[in-house]
């Protein structure tokens, strides 16, 4: 199945999750009291590959700044892990006919490299029917969706793999060139 097919997949993931912390901005609280902190990440066959810790245990999970919601693709993971799951719930590929049943989890653990470990809702599937682990060539045991570092700007560098998280804009983007671009956010999502 072509990359661009299961990408369509999670983006018609038709869910509604309200935040269980409602209080606090999700994401400022990741790097605590520092103005950034920098994530070194691999860049595999396109996508962004990010060690992730869940509940302390060391998992890959792929970062998709156009998805919303952490997915986790191997439910045997949460299994052994003792999470509660929510009532069942369904979410319909690109193509609309196929269904899986997936699960929500509330409070989960999470934690990335230089960050603090946070709780996150997060969405498990019964069955894993992305196989990006034959894409990527790695284990790949979920999906970091863009609500993980809301509240926080994000910066992605290529070149040196790594991501910069910042509160705010570092003085030398505000003084450099750059062009404005129109853009929209529909659902927290940039479209330009």
């Amino acid at each position: 199945m072509p990359k661009q097919n299961l990408c369509l997949y999670l983006s018609f993931i038709l869910l509604l999750i309200s935040p269980t912390y409602e209080a606090q901005v999700l994401g400022l609280e990741l790097i605590e009291d520092k103005e950034s902190i920098t994530i070194p990440f691999e860049y595999k066959q396109g996508f962004i590959s990010l060690d992730i810790k869940m509940a302390d245990i060391p998992l890959h999970f792929l970062f998709d700044t156009g998805a919303e919601h952490i997915i986790l693709f191997k439910k045997e993971i949460s299994d052994i892990l003792g999470f509660d799951y929510e009532e069942p719930i369904k979410i319909a590929g690109a193509d609309l006919h196929r269904i899986i049943s997936a699960y929500i989890t509330r409070g989960v653990p999470l934690g990335l490299e230089k960050t603090i470990t946070v709780k996150r809702d997060i969405i498990v599937l019964e069955e894993d029917f992305l196989h990006f682990d034959q894409i990527t060539g790695e284990s790949i045991d979920g999906l970091l969706g863009a609500r993980f570092f809301r509240g926080l700007i994000v910066e992605i560098d290529y070149k040196k793999k790594r991501i910069i998280l910042s509160k705010s804009l570092p003085k030398k983007v505000l003084k450099s060139k750059y062009v404005k671009l129109n853009s929209s956010f529909i659902s927290y999502k940039p479209y330009i």
